[in-house]
């Protein structure tokens, strides 16, 4: 069984809000008991209360992962997922960017489960579409060395500045949805296009909210989601 980190993350808010108000001398536990922790706020099966050596009052760590990894234990979980979205991996195609592990349904005839998620991933040398993976197929990997773009986010962050000075309602989106124009100076680079794009998306952590979190328009985003996945089909959720 394994969490998403979405999930952790409702998990661990609420317990660090919960040792909050208990106080200095208190604890999560001292206001909600485990069981109720798991099972109603993180929405977990009952067989997943096993016993743990994990602290649940214990003080929060800095470290999110070292903190991850303390509720996998606390809930029985055997391993996190191990790839999170805009990690680079190597593939048996090659290097891309993951996106959100599925867990659940079927995608490309492999059905996906929490126990075994599946993975799609924008291939640095995709010829459409994404490609779909197992976690024992990939591996972690670094990107692709850009050469004569720095800062690949920063263009895009750039042009949409350009496009909001044209038109300053239209908040950066006069790019036609769905079709992503790449920078002058990712075009007039000798590092392929795709690899800047890919680049510049995994900085942004490979999410639609990381690239809306630096401050660009919704369409923009979109469209440049579009241009990693090369295709529309994320809108729908992958699993049929």
């Amino acid at each position: 069984m394994s969490l998403s980190t979405e999930e952790i993350e409702k998990i661990e808010a609420y317990a660090s809000a919960l040792s909050e108000l208990a106080g200095p001398t208190g604890g999560a536990s001292t206001l909600v008991d485990r069981d109720t922790l798991l099972t109603e706020v993180a929405q977990l099966p009952e067989e997943s209360l096993t016993d743990t050596d994990v602290d649940l009052d214990a003080e929060a760590p800095d470290d999110p992962e070292s903190m991850h990894e303390d509720w996998a234990d606390l809930v029985g979980v055997e391993a996190l997922a191990e790839f999170s979205e805009g990690d680079w991996v190597d593939t048996p195609d090659g290097k891309g960017v993951a996106g959100e592990p599925i867990t659940d349904g079927t995608v490309d005839d492999m059905e996906a489960s929490s126990d075994e998620p599946v993975y799609p991933v924008a291939l640095l040398e995709a010829a459409e579409g994404p490609s779909f993976y197992r976690e024992s197929d990939l591996s972690s990997t670094d990107g692709p060395e850009i050469e004569d773009v720095d800062e690949p986010e920063e263009d895009v962050e750039a042009m949409a500045e350009i496009a909001s000075a044209v038109d300053p309602e239209d908040d950066a989106e006069a790019l036609v949805f769905g079709e992503f124009s790449y920078p002058d100076s990712w075009e007039e680079s000798s590092t392929p296009n795709r690899a800047i794009l890919l680049d510049a998306w995994s900085s942004m952590g490979g999410t639609f909210t990381g690239c809306r979190s630096e401050g660009l328009g919704k369409r923009l985003c979109a469209s440049m989601k579009d241009a990693v996945w090369m295709t529309h089909d994320w809108r729908g959720g992958w699993a049929d």
